[in-house]
């Protein structure tokens, strides 16, 4: 049964969420490049972030790395320093 008070997001704001990710993650390459706020929670959340990489000749995700906590986090900021430094740290 779930927990009445858990933080439930649509499928649009999870779709936002891994964008917003992936616009941080470019925009640490290019800095000309804007990142969207995209329309989320303004609250603090236990978070992960997992990266994968679809590996076209095997045909599967391999994962590249992840990071999380269940210590609450502001959204925004926790995902942007939990993408970055999944991303850039993985070997």
């Amino acid at each position: 049964m779930a927990d009445d008070s858990s933080p439930s997001f649509s499928e649009e704001q999870t779709l936002d969420a891994c964008a917003y990710c992936f616009d941080v993650l470019i925009n640490s390459f290019d800095s000309k490049h804007i990142i969207p706020q995209p329309d989320l929670p303004k609250s603090d959340f236990p978070l992960f972030v997992t990266w994968k990489i679809y590996n076209n000749r095997k045909k599967y995700w391999n994962l590249r790395g992840c990071i999380g906590t269940f210590q609450k986090l502001p959204l925004l900021s926790g995902l942007k320093d939990y993408a970055l430094t999944r991303w850039l740290l993985t070997d």
